[in-house]
């Protein structure tokens, strides 16, 4: 099992957590109130910074019922291995109306997830496939 090592950048903030044994994420937590206001953006500085192993990323990811019942998101995502700031989390309001959160309140989620890095070759042509160069939809509807 992976070890992530956390370093406190704030004594108050909470640090990351699984709720349940088995889930994929581990919740983020706001580490100050705030309102994210309705259509607006807001960078959460979280308070922390990690290390974990060569060949893993953690993904930021929406919180189910924050994004269902309320319609805020997460834009980007990804840390890197050998990143060592602080972790900001860009979250987007898409409804009419502003949200606050409490300090502790969930904001987000972070999944470790192994990764494989890519040779890219340069080519002149690709192989055919039943898909081609359809676009969105042309495999039928959504």
């Amino acid at each position: 099992m992976p070890v992530v090592k956390i370093r406190r950048l704030r004594d108050d903030i909470k640090p990351p957590s699984y709720a349940h044994p088995g889930d994929a994420g581990m919740d983020l937590f706001a580490p100050e109130p705030f309102t994210l206001r309705a259509n607006g953006r807001y960078l959460v500085h979280m308070g922390f910074a990690t290390e974990f192993p060569e060949g893993y990323m953690m993904e930021i990811r929406d919180k189910g019922g924050l994004a269902a019942l309320h319609g805020i998101h997460v834009l980007g995502g990804i840390v890197d291995t050998g990143f060592r700031g602080e972790w900001v989390v860009t979250l987007h309001n898409t409804s009419d109306s502003d949200y606050h959160f409490e300090k502790g309140e969930k904001i987000a989620q972070a999944i470790l997830t192994r990764i494989d890095r890519a040779t890219l070759e340069e080519t002149d042509e690709l192989q055919d496939h039943t898909r081609g160069a359809g676009h969105h939809g042309s495999s039928g509807r959504f």
